[in-house]
């Protein structure tokens, strides 16, 4: 607790002495939340927080550097149950099976798991006397992440030291059942391939049948009329959920309502995951009565979650880079944040972009659209391009820390499943 403190005191610019005063009367003393808080309280505090300054902190206080490359290391480890299974999204009966087992650790289990400091305070004030319903919210809120499956949940309990709750994991999976009796019928009726073949067919189409309940003919009117998707798809993309390839099918329309409709064949043909993030790119959009309408249709019909199939499922054997991962999962913050004239400047002296391209992007009328172009041609290059994008925007005092992020971005098996999800 005590380096924790040095730190703060040598990061926090104003009234650092108060401040940490403040955070030690809170009532909950546990010593991670106190760290956390801490550390989230010099974050919000100044635009220029990064892992530079912490590092410089501790070198001055004469700290350990070490922890932070435990901080920023994945978590390798050995699983008993096969990568296949490791990589389903986790059903709802966790949040029945866990939460009796997780304790005070809570807080720490929803930061392992993602979920921002914010969204944790959020779930501590909806359930302050109530510990199991933390817990519970905390595990239903991570669900509904597009990179949320077993093996992240198994490996952040093994973070925390909890591996005995794995026994309690049943790694249920609703569209095994599914192929076990077709295989079962299979071998009854000696139509092997068939089988296979109408079992793949049953599950995308009753997929498609189940988004298409959620999109409900009045509600697709009018998101075909009414909506405008730049904003949607850049939140898309940033998930994962999409790739530039699509966003080039959809924009291709000349009409907005021939490219919503577009979109929503790729939403219909993805399955729920897809579904989800369009949900919530919708409500961030500030399209907030369809994002609502849609979520309560969806939960009226039932979850088409078990219907999904194992994200690597009749998928193709394109490999991902984990440089286009980064750079997508970024999307959002690079095309809102960056000004692409000396970026493009010197991606020109590299020749990573010639004179033509350098004409594409400043025909686009507005700056975030310039931006999007330049995303489009970085996302079908070279990891080359990539690598002298970072240093064009390191070299920039205002996006110094953007470039970081993305190159510090966690990249995942699930992350790279959904992306290749994208190419089937």
């Amino acid at each position: 607790m005590e380096e924790i403190r040095k730190i703060y005191m040598h990061l926090k610019g104003k009234k650092p002495a108060r401040s940490w005063e403040i955070i030690n009367e809170s009532i909950n003393k546990e010593p991670f939340d106190i760290k956390v808080k801490a550390l989230h309280d010099w974050k919000k505090s100044t635009v220029h927080a990064s892992f530079q300054h912490l590092q410089q902190s501790m070198k001055e206080e004469d700290i350990d550097l070490h922890i932070l490359c435990q901080i920023s290391r994945e978590f390798q480890k050995e699983f008993d149950q096969s990568k296949e299974k490791l990589l389903i999204r986790p059903s709802s009966t966790i949040t029945k099976l866990l939460p009796d087992h997780i304790g005070i650790q809570t807080f720490q289990l929803g930061i392992e798991l993602g979920l921002s400091v914010v969204k944790m305070q959020h779930i501590a004030m909806n359930h302050v006397t109530n510990l199991r319903g933390q817990t519970e919210e905390v595990l239903n809120t991570w669900r509904t992440l597009p990179e949320a499956t077993y093996e992240v949940l198994v490996n952040a309990l093994h973070r925390l030291d909890l591996s005995s709750v794995l026994s309690y994991i049943t790694y249920e999976e609703a569209l095994e059942e599914i192929l076990k009796v077709g295989l079962e019928r299979k071998v009854e009726v000696g139509l092997e391939e068939q089988i296979e073949v109408e079992l793949e067919d049953l599950v995308e189409v009753e997929l498609e049948e189940q988004i298409e309940i959620g999109l409900g003919e009045q509600v697709k009117e009018r998101i075909i009329q009414d909506i405008e998707i730049s904003q949607i798809l850049d939140y898309m993309m940033s998930h994962l959920v999409i790739s530039s390839d699509d966003r080039r099918r959809i924009e291709q329309h000349a009409g907005q309502d021939d490219q919503n409709k577009a979109l929503l064949e790729v939403v219909k043909k993805r399955g729920e995951s897809t579904y989800t993030v369009f949900v919530d790119a919708l409500r961030i959009s500030g399209y907030t009565d369809l994002a609502d309408e849609l979520k309560r249709d969806s939960h009226e019909e039932g979850s088409n979650e078990a219907l999904e199939p194992p994200p690597n499922e009749g998928l193709s054997e394109w490999n991902v880079p984990v440089y286009k991962v980064r750079l997508q999962k970024n999307y959002s913050n690079i095309v809102h944040c960056i000004n692409h004239e000396n970026i493009v400047d010197h991606l020109i002296s590299c020749d990573i972009l010639t004179i033509a391209d350098s004409q594409m992007i400043n025909a686009c009328p507005a700056q975030i659209q310039k931006n999007r172009k330049l995303m489009d041609i970085l996302l079908h290059g070279s990891e080359k391009g990539f690598i002298e994008f970072l240093k064009s925007i390191r070299e920039d005092s205002v996006t110094t820390e953007l470039a970081e992020e993305i190159e510090s971005t966690l990249v995942t098996s699930r992350d790279i499943s959904i992306m290749q999800g994208c190419y089937k």
